[in-house]
């Protein structure tokens, strides 16, 4: 008995790159906010034709590196 394909191959995983909206839903900064990141040169980004893409991972390590911790937290 063949299977379905639904049923066997299911496509879970997010999107790798977001576009300045959904990149703003996912990290909570607002999108302007985003747009600044990138025209300033702090947040990787890709250029395709006029739309900006950012990759998530760079937004994981993005805010892993912008974290202000108090000194008593490393100690």
């Amino acid at each position: 008995m063949a299977k379905n394909m639904s049923d066997t191959h299911r496509i879970t995983d997010s999107p790798r790159l977001l576009n300045i909206k959904k990149a703003s839903l996912y990290s909570g900064i607002p999108i302007w906010g985003i747009r600044n990141l990138i025209w300033n040169e702090q947040l990787p980004h890709l250029k395709i034709g006029k739309k900006f893409y950012i990759d998530v991972n760079d937004i994981e390590v993005w805010i892993n590196n912008n974290k202000v911790c108090p000194g008593n937290l490393h100690e």
